[in-house]
């Protein structure tokens, strides 16, 4: 998230390139940032209609943004829910606005999903099933250009994090846990310790995923593979009166493994009390309602889905430490949660 120096005249100034470029615009009366648009910034903008802008991060270079428009758009032809960016004037699905990439919306109604809605959790299965069927039958069958899959993840350098500097940090060299000014709370700092003393979870989870990546491309396995969301969750879900109205915010998908999001999204809507691993009673649900419904992951590949959402969790923590050492957004509590998580996963098993 940025703030910008005059964030009133930036924003009224982008509003009025936004009614130049984009067709049927109706009149925007006022706007207020959103600030839950994690590392985007997101502004909703209220008249006559009521649109959402969103100012993607500068990570994501301007050939991620259109891979991740098309299959939203893609995703949107056979999925009422999916929600797509509108087009300009020209056909572009984004503005190139000073360098920024700037996507406009819809305003959807609804509130974030609540994972524990049953009927919620139930429609995010069908849901899941639906997107990709659509995915798998649709034209992008290649990987996004500036994003690694998960069976080609390089564990060293990518674009989440650089293990050399992490593994410094681990060993007690250069920046720490404990140095950021923004999290110097009795329990962040509790947390930060524990995630220290629980660090040989990291070293041994490195050497277990990058075997079982090798030995997964080794057996040149035929797996199931089509563009997915790749960040299906509560705050990336909207809801009204006990049913989907919404999935946003598609920045972490990819042509990947339908077996990753399937366990990625049954996690997210069917953990238990502690967040950290599956209630078995609901992901059991989740799954069979999924296969009635169209899903494409065949049970033959559900082997896969215990060991890719753990090597998410690994990812995550491995983000999180490495955003300390550069100053950028990380939370010591879901560090840890993630760590956590990644221990109790390993005594799950879908095959």
């Amino acid at each position: 998230m940025q703030f910008y120096e005059n964030e009133t005249q930036f924003v009224t100034d982008l509003i009025a390139t936004i009614r130049r470029e984009y067709p049927d615009i109706t009149p925007i009366d006022h706007f207020k940032r959103v600030i839950y648009g994690e590392r985007n910034d997101v502004f909703f903008l209220y008249g006559e209609n009521n649109y959402v802008i969103r100012i993607i991060h500068h990570s994501i270079p301007f050939v991620g943004v259109r891979f991740i428009n098309d299959w939203a758009i893609e995703a949107a032809k056979g999925c009422d829910v999916a929600v797509a960016p509108l087009m300009t004037k020209s056909g572009e699905s984004f503005l190139d606005y000073g360098g920024k990439a700037v996507c406009l919306y819809p305003m959807i109604e609804g509130d974030h999903a609540d994972p524990g809605d049953p009927l919620i959790r139930d429609d995010m299965a069908i849901r899941q099933a639906q997107l990709h069927r659509i995915g798998y039958e649709c034209p992008i069958k290649a990987p996004r250009p500036d994003r690694s899959q998960m069976l080609t993840f390089n564990f060293d350098n990518n674009f989440l994090y650089n293990w050399e500097r992490v593994d410094s940090m681990l060993r007690g060299g250069g920046r720490t846990l404990f140095e950021d000014p923004r999290h110097q709370s009795d329990h962040d700092l509790a947390c930060a310790r524990e995630i220290y003393q629980r660090r040989d979870s990291v070293y041994r989870a490195k050497e277990e995923f990058e075997r079982l990546v090798k030995q997964i491309n080794d057996r040149h396995l035929s797996l199931t593979y089509a563009p997915i969301h790749g960040d299906i969750y509560s705050s990336n879900v909207l809801a009204k009166d006990h049913r989907i109205s919404g999935i946003v915010d598609w920045d972490e998908c990819n042509y990947d493994l339908t077996a990753y999001e399937l366990a990625r999204t049954c996690f997210m809507f069917c953990d238990d009390d502690t967040h950290t691993t599956y209630d078995r009673k609901k992901a059991e649900r989740f799954l069979k309602l999924y296969r009635e419904h169209g899903g494409v992951t065949p049970e033959s590949e559900y082997f896969l889905m215990v060991p890719m959402l753990r090597m998410l969790k690994y990812m995550d923590i491995m983000l999180y430490m490495h955003n300390t050492i550069i100053g950028d957004t990380w939370s010591p509590g879901y560090g840890l949660k993630c760590i956590i998580a990644l221990e109790e996963l390993a005594k799950v098993r879908f095959d």
